[in-house]
């Protein structure tokens, strides 16, 4: 063909061989953007399909979850509120401890103070009884021997049925009289003579069966008879229903 042509068609024909070649790159290029275009769109499409329901779960996640946090919130302010409480608590039973404590201590003063005096009325009443028993005892001693004055006309007759009367009674017990006074066995006498002339003015027992001050005491009209209490219960005593003995001995 160059042959055929001359210089300025030969020029030509390489500029419109040009101008084709540039064209086609030209249009494969759009083509090849047209592709590429697609497929982002295909892309983003598929990825929208996507998230959107994965969004949708997200959000129903986070609404959830605040919740949850509101929930925990709550329960953080019940927890102190309960902590407040207990602390509350704790401060009262210290106190009541600080109370129990102090009144233990004033329970164990004032029970010492009642130990005390009921150590002093016992002393008193023991005291009181003693003087009482000691004024019976000399009361009974003045009547017996102005009793003896008196009968000293009938004094043997009377010291004989006397001595019979206890040496024939059970409520006399003589072994034990001289076991339990071994100043009347030291000196040898008689237990039934020493009862009926001092035994029973001293206020000793005849036996573990009879009470000669407790009789006395009991009995203010056998004291200004004068009489031996024994024998008084013997012979009078026991008939009007008297006691021998306290009820709790």
């Amino acid at each position: 063909m160059e042959d055929s042509l001359g210089t300025a068609d030969t020029a030509l024909f390489d500029q419109v061989t040009l101008l084709q070649k540039l064209y086609i790159e030209e249009v494969e290029k759009h083509c090849e953007d047209s592709q590429k275009g697609q497929r982002s769109r295909d892309r983003i499409e598929a990825v929208a399909a996507l998230s959107s329901p994965v969004g949708a779960s997200v959000e129903k996640v986070i609404a959830r979850a605040n919740r949850h946090k509101h929930t925990l919130a709550q329960t953080r302010e019940l927890l102190f509120a309960y902590e407040a409480e207990l602390d509350g608590f704790g401060h009262a039973l210290a106190s009541l401890d600080d109370i129990l404590r102090n009144e233990k201590v004033t329970s164990k003063r004032l029970e010492g103070r009642i130990r005390l005096l009921n150590s002093k009325i016992g002393a008193l009443q023991s005291e009181q009884e003693s003087e009482r028993k000691a004024h019976v005892l000399e009361l009974f001693d003045a009547y017996s021997s102005a009793s003896q004055v008196m009968s000293r006309r009938k004094a043997r007759k009377t010291k004989s049925a006397d001595y019979n009367a206890l040496l024939k009674s059970s409520l006399f017990d003589a072994d034990w009289y001289l076991i339990e006074y071994t100043d009347v066995a030291t000196t040898g006498l008689d237990p039934i003579k020493h009862y009926l002339n001092e035994g029973a003015r001293e206020g000793r027992n005849p036996s573990t069966q009879f009470d000669t001050i407790w009789y006395l005491t009991s009995n203010p009209d056998v004291v200004q008879a004068g009489m031996n209490p024994l024998l008084h219960y013997l012979r009078y005593g026991k008939i009007e229903g008297r006691l021998p003995l306290p009820n709790n001995w």
